[in-house]
């Protein structure tokens, strides 16, 4: 017996285990008492549209149904009722309503108007609220936004335990039905906003919901891996949603290969949806390395906090516990689900431009390295079968001169280093005019020749476009620290020093401007380093040891300086030991006026590359301000601008949500005396929203009022946040 088929047998052992300890009498308290739960929330919505709320007949209904509710949520912790396709189901139950089959079906076309596929209970309610909820249920729906108008509803009559989920077609395990093949685009679009759903509830104390999901991880099993769509981010993915169901589907490709039954599958995608969402419930204010040390356990504690009775559910947090657990530790070997996920995160993150950024085949090699280590032996090796010496993504030279991206692996475990290809730069460097994919197999095709890293711009003027950021797939913000650890990246020598990721400097910069602190921050990256200073949190003056940025270059790209005079002052600044600028002033080359427009231009230069640095690390040293730093400031700058300006370069939506944190904590303007100069350059968005910001409001009610895209209100909310206009609190 091989080691895979061992493997196999352990696994079946655990499974069995599994079995045995569902609770199966709790299943049936759930069915029953859900039952009875639809039949009343039925009931009172049946009424409501026949007498009023105050009348004494809804004394005793109402009264049931909080009876009803209540126990449920004694129960499980948290009640999702879903109808779905003329069925209902209370959390991963489903309902059977002997003999009133309408009742499913008009209570989903009820909810329906409302643009509402079920509602989740997170906690007890009043008869008075009760009452409310049947009001607002059948009061008539807007022609537009109605689940965010009924929410919005529900947020003003306090009822905050109360969330709708949007509508949804759902094929539960075990069911029989035929699925017709579905649009990967469309798969994955609607996954989005499930996962974005997901992660919401759970960074304001809820409790999750796999209901959704499940369906996402039916879908994608259900979806044709040969499918040359199939590894493809669709556009109109965001970022942190595409990394979890690429992590999904690299998961249950390992999970094929080990043979695991279908249902065992569904459990493990269910697992890789959830793997992250330690990053969920976090405090907002700690730091990235910190977060990643403790996002594990954290994930793991928000996942058994679900109260339930099937064995899927622990394996969901055992993956999350272990998901970054080596191999070999010492302690315990992880779970089988940790390992499995533990090898299909670290390739995501190795083999994208954010995370290392190295080729696949590269990311692979070194995975393979470390097999009976970091990582389970049998498992990365099947996952390097499945994958092929060439995994979909990686960017060929073939022996025509043409170059290809890799769409999908041979068919053939014979042709393993033979891919099936689509071109993408014809041999004169020229696109395509049609899509043309060769199946590099048959020995007719052309050979592989090398692997490159970046797509060149092709001879066409239209393709002259940025290389990186429009071939290689996005990857999500929530584990930042371990895009560094993949780089190999090193603050060595800086004790203190911590490490960055793409959007979290303007909040550096935030912090030490609403502090009113003196001193110097360093940031490096490589062989890059720069430094600002600032006295009482302004801006006083910036330095790089890139050639480009430095204070004279500046000066001659901003038209306020000529190279000669730049060479006459360097030889007088190197002999005298003197400051650039006073003796540009002394020369009469600067005058005053002119060298502060150059000093503000030198500054935002050193600044605008590490505003968008997704790596690299900062430290800051306190000092106390000399007397000469007076000298300094010879120029007026905004540190405000400067941070709203660094918000701004994070164009990434997701980097922003997860900045953001908790969306359920409350919004209002600082308490703090932050003065005219942080409201310089407000726009006419960030004032709307500082006129949303009354204390009433949540984060994620603010975003839903304001008619923008969602990504520019919560970056305009974070702004305000770096430069303590507004402050998020808890009731």
């Amino acid at each position: 017996m091989d080691e895979i088929s061992r493997a196999q047998v352990r696994l079946g052992r655990a499974l069995d285990r599994a079995r045995a300890g569902e609770d199966r009498a709790l299943a049936g308290r759930v069915r029953d008492e859900g039952a009875r739960l639809v039949n009343l929330v039925f009931g009172v919505l049946g009424m409501a549209r026949l007498h009023a709320l105050d009348n004494r007949a809804f004394d005793q209904p109402i009264k049931d149904l909080k009876e009803a509710l209540d126990g449920l949520i004694d129960v499980l912790g948290a009640v999702h009722m879903l109808a779905v396709e003329n069925q209902v189901y209370i959390n991963d139950i489903r309902i059977r309503l002997e003999g009133r089959g309408e009742i499913a079906a008009d209570l989903g076309a009820h909810l329906k108007q409302h643009g509402v596929g079920g509602i989740s209970w997170h906690g007890r309610l009043t008869t008075a609220q009760l009452r409310k909820m049947t009001e607002l249920l059948v009061s008539p729906a807007p022609a537009e936004h109605p689940r965010i108008a009924l929410q919005s509803a529900f947020a003003a009559a306090e009822i905050t335990s109360v969330e709708f989920t949007g509508i949804h077609r759902f094929r539960m395990s075990g069911e029989t039905e035929v699925v017709r093949k579905r649009d990967l685009v469309t798969i994955e679009t609607r996954g989005s906003s499930m996962i974005e759903e997901a992660w919401s509830n759970l960074s304001s104390g809820r409790l999750p919901n796999p209901l959704p999901l499940r369906r996402l991880v039916t879908d994608v099993l259900d979806a044709p891996t040969e499918d040359t769509e199939y590894w493809k981010d669709p556009d109109e993915v965001d970022a942190y949603a595409a990394h979890v169901i690429r992590v999904a589907k690299l998961a249950l490709l390992i999970g094929r290969g080990l043979g695991l039954p279908a249902g065992v599958l569904q459990d493990l995608g269910l697992a890789a949806m959830f793997h992250d969402v330690g990053y969920a419930t976090l405090p907002r204010n700690l730091d990235s390395e910190s977060a990643f040390m403790r996002h594990g356990d954290a994930g793991a504690l928000a996942l058994v906090r679900q109260k339930g009775f099937h064995e899927a559910k622990v394996r969901r947090a055992l993956a999350a516990l272990d998901h970054h657990r080596r191999f070999d530790d010492p302690e315990r070997r992880p779970s089988l689900f940790g390992r499995i996920l533990a090898i299909a995160e670290d390739y995501d993150i190795l083999a994208q431009s954010r995370g290392a950024g190295l080729t696949p085949p590269v990311a692979l090699e070194r995975m393979a390295a470390e097999a009976g280590r970091i990582y389970d032996p049998v498992l990365i090796r099947l996952f390097v079968n499945a994958l092929g010496r060439y995994p979909p993504g990686t960017l060929l030279r073939l022996s025509d001169g043409r170059l290809a991206r890799v769409v999908r692996g041979a068919s053939d475990i014979g042709a393993f280093d033979k891919p099936v290809v689509r071109v993408e730069r014809q041999s004169d460097g020229t696109r395509p005019t049609q899509a043309l994919e060769i199946d590099l197999a048959p020995s007719a095709s052309p050979r592989v020749v090398e692997v490159i890293e970046n797509l060149p711009s092709a001879v066409d003027d239209d393709s002259r476009a940025t290389d990186r950021e429009a071939i290689v797939a996005r990857l999500p913000p929530p584990p930042p620290a371990i895009a560094n650890e993949a780089a190999g990246f090193s603050c060595a020598g800086a004790e203190n020093a911590r490490p960055l990721s793409l959007g979290l400097l303007p909040k550096v910069f935030g912090e030490i401007y609403r502090r009113k602190r003196s001193g110097t921050l360093k940031l490096v990256r490589g062989n890059e380093t720069r430094s600002v200073r600032f006295w009482n949190g302004v801006v006083v003056r910036a330095a790089s040891n890139t050639k480009r940025e430095q204070l004279g270059e500046v000066a001659i790209r901003e038209g306020l300086l000529r190279p000669d005079d730049l060479a006459r002052a360097t030889t007088i600044v190197l002999r005298e030991k003197k400051r650039l600028g006073l003796v540009l002033m002394e020369l009469g080359l600067m005058s005053e006026e002119r060298l502060g427009t150059a000093l503000a231009a030198h500054v935002r230069c050193v600044l605008k590359e590490p505003m968008r640095w997704s790596d690299g690390c900062y430290e800051f040293e306190e000092q106390r301000p000399a007397s000469s730093w007076s000298e300094e400031v010879a120029f007026t700058l905004s540190t405000p601008d400067l941070i709203l300006e660094g918000v701004r370069c994070v164009e990434d939506s997701d980097v922003i949500r997860f900045l953001l944190g908790d969306l359920g904590l409350r919004l209002r303007v600082s308490r703090e005396p932050i003065g005219r100069e942080a409201r310089a350059s407000l726009g006419s968005l960030d004032e709307h929203v500082l006129s949303l910001a009354d204390g009433r409001l949540a984060i994620r009610d603010v975003i839903a009022t304001i008619p923008e895209d969602s990504g520019i209100v919560a970056r305009s909310i974070y702004g305000l946040l770096c430069i303590g206009l507004v402050e998020c609190f808890i009731l």
